[in-house]
């Protein structure tokens, strides 16, 4: 155990106790998405032989009105018990629901598969909710891009090793029992959550940076408290009135109702062409390529893209794929969701789900993790449990009826539908980008606790452009919030950092000293 966390702290250019804290939430995660991998392979194979597929889009508003009845209670209760204890006890629930589903369906009980599938996507919705945001919870911002990555990259290894486990086993247990076996491996695994420090109560008071000389009751109010208490009806009320939160809330359901309406035309094909265990292992192999791939994409890329790229352009990958493999399909003679086109038309409905499912359980994560940002931190929590779970659960219940009302109306389940809202989520993100931006500097611009008082992670690009806007505010509490964001390791441009040494305030000026280079070039060195 030692080994692997020198070589991770190694590796990640952590201290050994993050280091360790991170290795333990992989390895929970990797248990954690190997039995959702199990179950929801299962889930769907029982489902889709055993019921009618054309009923999938009740379904999924099924699935919604229970996610969303969940993920409020989870909100509520964010705000009375500790995040760490809730996850276990959601853990622990939701075990238990999917063997009892599971228990349900060999007794052969009418609707049990119906049930079953709706216990496992809202156990699997709310416990990554919960998960993810301990994660981000228990890391300083500075931590959490490289360990978001390494967590990420444990879950899709996890997704990797479900799937190859279910599609090997499955011919000789049958579809039920790895299900019930995943169940108890996600409470086998709740002690690696103990190894996940808190960072209000566990973080040493010595990591923090030089403070900046603060100002003394000169500087502006804090319009919001950072030790105020979190509430439910705060943070509705925040999604409600806030432009920024409303256009995430938009993003999250556009990817949701992106992802329903892939799900629905590739399940469509897949009950044609496929037996009960036919389809758990083709689901299993699927999931096990999936992973495998982004695990290479998580662990090696994530960061360098999300650095070279920006939050935006990395999040237009996924609806980009998508946009492409959707306009390819329509393309090709025939229908490839009856079968008419053939097996291309299936292997690029194959392609097309691949595409979805590596963004919902890696990237889509990565990216809204960070779109909170901006977001006050004493309503980040209660805010992301709303968004991600019963907003996001509600986009996907409303693609899926409308996938039903077309589906009833013209008996046809076509990739248009797939190409419509990946073009739509596209043409969100300009406008999601804009309002970053300024949410970004409305946060440093009315935080007089600065850095301390709310987490950024400044290492994706279009995070650093917002900041150094904010580094050309007339307001030295700006320039000041914007440095500590940013960090004594980041050196500015050469004309910015001329600008900041000539500031009127002092502490700006010493500030910025702290950043020249050791061998500054001329105009720096000049007296």
């Amino acid at each position: 155990m030692n080994a692997a966390v020198d070589a991770v702290a190694r590796m990640l250019g952590l201290p050994r106790f993050v280091a360790r804290s991170a290795l333990a939430a992989a390895a929970f995660h990797v248990v954690f998405v190997g039995g959702v991998t199990v179950i929801k392979s299962g889930t769907n194979a029982l489902f889709l032989s055993r019921a009618d597929p054309s009923r999938l889009p009740l379904l999924y508003t099924a699935v919604a009105v229970v996610v969303a009845l969940a993920t409020t209670l989870l909100a509520r209760l964010l705000t009375r018990r500790p995040l760490q204890k809730l996850l276990v006890e959601a853990i622990v629930v939701a075990g238990v629901l999917v063997t009892l589903g599971c228990l349900l369906v060999e007794a052969h009980l009418p609707g049990a598969t119906g049930l079953l599938y709706v216990a496992g996507e809202a156990t699997a919705t709310s416990g990554s909710v919960l998960f993810w945001s301990r994660v981000m919870d228990g890391f300083s911002p500075r931590d959490q891009k490289r360990v978001v990555g390494l967590v990420g990259g444990g879950g899709m290894l996890g997704a990797a090793v479900g799937g190859l486990a279910i599609r090997f086993v499955v011919d000789a247990t049958g579809v039920v029992a790895p299900m019930v076996v995943a169940a108890v491996a996600w409470v086998a695994a709740l002690p690696l959550l103990k190894f996940v420090y808190r960072r209000n109560r566990d973080e040493p008071a010595t990591q923090a940076e030089p403070a900046t000389p603060a100002k003394p009751e000169t500087s502006k109010p804090s319009t919001m408290s950072t030790t105020s208490k979190p509430s439910m009806r705060r943070a509705m009320a925040y999604l409600a009135s806030a432009g920024y939160p409303r256009s995430v809330a938009g993003l999250v359901v556009l990817l949701a109702a992106s992802g329903a309406a892939t799900d629905f035309v590739f399940r469509a094909a897949a009950a044609r062409a496929s037996t009960e265990n036919g389809m758990a292992g083709l689901f299993g192999l699927l999931n096990a390529v999936v992973g495998l791939v982004v695990v290479v994409l998580q662990v090696g890329l994530t960061a360098r893209l999300l650095e070279r790229l920006g939050v935006f352009l990395f999040a237009a990958l996924v609806p980009g794929l998508l946009a492409v493999l959707s306009i390819v399909c329509m393309a090709l003679p025939g229908d490839a969701v009856i079968g008419t086109a053939g097996e291309a038309g299936f292997w690029l409905l194959i392609a097309l789900k691949g595409v979805e499912m590596a963004g919902a359980y890696s990237l889509h994560p990565t990216v809204v993790a960070l779109l909170y940002n901006p977001m006050p931190v004493e309503l980040r929590t209660q805010s992301r449990t709303l968004i991600d779970g019963a907003i996001k659960k509600a986009g996907a219940a409303a693609a899926g009826l409308v996938l039903g009302a077309v589906a009833a109306a013209t008996g046809l389940v076509n990739v248009w539908t797939v190409l419509v809202l990946a073009l739509a989520t596209l043409g969100l993100l300009p406008l999601l980008r804009r309002l970053y931006v300024d949410a970004l500097g409305s946060r440093l611009g009315r935080t007089t606790r600065r850095a301390r008082a709310f987490s950024i992670d400044p290492s994706d690009k279009d995070t650093r452009v917002a900041l150094e806007r904010g580094l050309r505010s007339g307001d030295a509490e700006d320039v000041l919030a914007a440095l500590d964001v940013l960090g004594l390791h980041w050196t500015p441009p050469r004309e910015t950092l001329l600008s900041l040494l000539e500031h009127a305030d002092e502490r700006v000026r010493t500030a910025a000293l702290a950043r020249v280079p050791v061998h500054p070039d001329a105009a720096l060195a000049a007296p």
